[in-house]
């Protein structure tokens, strides 16, 4: 068995070979995502790992009520993204709806304001069944979620990692999750600050994170980024990402599957939130 260390918690998992570390060049400069963005807020986007889909929160026209979250297709990967749709009321509801995480296999986490949670934004989860649709959304409970509110929720070898206000500002956290059995959460303490430190989104080998963070450094909202030379190992110091950040707000992070483009939301130049892209 190998060990995952996510802050103090040490979360067993299954041994396998660590993947090859990747290498990258430098992120270009960013641009608005112009297919999806609309003139009203555009953010949270997650690409599925079919690369055929990319979900966003957005508060647009023709949605059930404050935020929804709706999805972009594409033929294939590089394609160009057709027109957000609403996923509708299977699985948005007439309160705010946001922080899309597609998984594997038809697997859908999400966090809503609705009625019925433990707090003031839960993480919630679904799934797409072919021939059938969305099922249910389910609350993870209120063990993993607070009376205060989570946001970004991602999956990543053997751990949800997810950030949370539960303490005063947002930290990151990360509990054991196999299968559907999600375990206590526990901060992420090598990456947090007394500032906020949200949102935050793993590469699937497990070596990179990029989050949303207000830290000593930053210009308002900055998206910073730590690796790691193990999938179970401690995160290194945070970098801010300079070369993708503005004098504006940057939010929800979340890279591609093969781990070259990077997705966020951004206030610039005088514009509502938009979808920003930027290539390694």
């Amino acid at each position: 068995m190998r060990r995952i260390l996510v802050g103090a918690a040490v979360l067993a998992a299954a041994c396998t070979t660590a993947p090859a570390q990747a290498h990258f060049g430098a992120w270009s400069a960013p641009a608005p995502l112009t297919a999806v963005n609309s003139p009203v807020r555009d953010g949270c986007p997650f690409e599925s790992p079919d690369g055929r889909r990319l979900y966003i929160a957005s508060d647009r026209e023709g949605g059930l009520g404050g935020l929804d979250i709706w999805v972009s297709e594409r033929a294939h990967a590089g394609a160009s993204w057709g027109p957000p749709v609403n996923l509708g009321p299977e699985v948005n509801s007439d309160k705010d709806d946001f922080c899309p995480s597609p998984g594997r296999d038809g697997r859908f986490m999400f966090v809503s304001k609705r009625d019925g949670g433990c707090g003031l934004g839960d993480i919630y989860r679904t799934r797409f069944v072919p021939g059938h649709g969305w099922l249910t959304p389910r609350n993870l409970g209120c063990t993993v979620n607070s009376p205060a509110e989570e946001a970004g929720p991602v999956r990543a070898l053997g751990a949800l990692y997810f950030s949370s206000n539960r303490a005063g500002s947002y930290d990151i956290y990360a509990s054991a999750a196999f299968g559907p059995w999600i375990g206590p959460p526990q901060p992420v303490t090598e990456l947090n600050t007394d500032l906020d430190d949200a949102r935050p989104f793993v590469r699937a080998d497990g070596r990179e994170i990029v989050f949303d963070s207000t830290r000593a450094g930053s210009r308002g909202s900055d998206i910073w980024t730590a690796t790691r030379p193990f999938p179970w190992g401690r995160w290194s110091a945070p970098v801010n990402l300079t070369q993708v950040n503005s004098d504006g707000s940057e939010t929800r992070p979340s890279l591609s599957p093969d781990g070259r483009t990077l997705y966020f939301g951004s206030v610039r130049e005088g514009r509502s939130q938009d979808v920003f892209t930027s290539t390694r």
